[in-house]
């Protein structure tokens, strides 16, 4: 069985300040999503390079998903983060899009 190939782009706040004070929270929750998608059997995870706080950090993240060629990506969010740059991933990412 060929496994589907889904991306994970965990968001954060875009405050320098609010994002480095929850950066381990939101790599915890982003790996707790990781293990219980490959515990699956059916999902190869990709996951981008970071965690999305900037403009420029979200656009690369959704080119890394079309570069890996993902079926789907979902978009994680452990805390509130800005709209904007889920709208600057969603440009480059492949979807559907879960939240």
């Amino acid at each position: 069985m060929q496994k589907r190939k889904v991306g994970i782009i965990t968001f954060s706040d875009g405050r320098d300040f609010v994002h480095e004070e929850t950066l381990e929270m939101n790599k915890k929750f982003e790996h707790r999503l990781v293990k219980a998608l490959e515990s699956t059997g059916e999902v190869e995870v990709v996951r981008a390079s970071d965690i999305v706080n900037k403009p420029s950090k979200a656009k690369k993240a959704g080119k890394e998903m079309m570069k890996a060629e993902v079926e789907m990506t979902i978009f994680n969010y452990s805390i509130w983060c800005w709209p904007h740059l889920s709208v600057m991933a969603s440009l480059y990412a492949p979807g559907p899009y879960l939240t």
